[in-house]
């Protein structure tokens, strides 16, 4: 499942990234829980860089999931990231073919990269299948994953069909610029939209959307 925080006018942050808070306290603590559910919790590289999350469940009872990063072509500075101290495990999932990175031994034996054989997006650039992901992932114990983030990896799970359930919650907030939720493939029919089943929470007077998409048919 997936979870983003968002705007009114739909933007999960500034155009500099930053992102903190657009949600309240509670929607915090519902990530969290959220984080305590699944065995492991994965991001982008983009949110990992700019977000530089604990990917904790800190604020409520429970264990600490695996923390996933989805590395592209750019190496991340891996001694700057809060997961990695804390952690005991990060799992890497990186481009196959990619000259690695050496790492420094401090934090070597706490990194497991793996390598997937990369695909091309509608633009031609390379990009790891969310299939071949979760496939990776299950092979190393992971059966259930909450992808927190960011957008555009949220976005690619989404249009390939590979998510089952998204939070969506939304915060009295414009912005009037900045990063937008969604980045989809343009569609010339409102009939090419993902639909999905709608339930809606009041989270201390903002809402959360349960949106349970409408699979396509394979």
């Amino acid at each position: 499942m997936a979870h983003l925080a968002q705007t009114l006018d739909g933007k999960i942050a500034a155009i500099n990234g930053d992102s903190r808070w657009i949600s309240n306290e509670a929607n915090l603590k519902h990530a969290h829980r959220l984080r305590s559910l699944h065995d492991a919790v994965m991001v982008g590289a983009a949110t990992a860089s700019l977000d530089n999350p604990k990917l904790t469940v800190r604020l409520v009872t429970g264990k600490n999931p695996i923390p996933v990063i989805i590395e592209g072509q750019k190496d991340l500075n891996f001694d700057d990231l809060q997961m990695i101290a804390i952690h005991e495990k990060t799992i890497v999932l990186y481009p196959q073919g990619k000259q690695r990175q050496k790492l420094p031994e401090a934090i070597k034996e706490k990194i497991l990269a793996i390598p997937i054989s990369p695909g091309k997006d509608a633009e031609q650039k390379p990009v790891l299948y969310p299939a071949d992901i979760l496939k990776v992932l299950y092979e190393n114990g992971i059966s259930s994953i909450f992808l927190e983030g960011g957008g555009q990896t949220v976005s690619y799970f989404l249009q390939t069909d590979s998510l089952n359930l998204l939070h969506l919650h939304f915060a009295p907030l414009l912005l009037g610029s900045g990063r937008s939720s969604f980045t989809l493939p343009v569609v010339d029919s409102i009939g090419e939209g993902v639909r999905f089943q709608m339930k809606h929470f009041d989270l201390e007077g903002e809402i959360l959307m349960e949106l349970l998409p409408n699979h396509k048919d394979v």
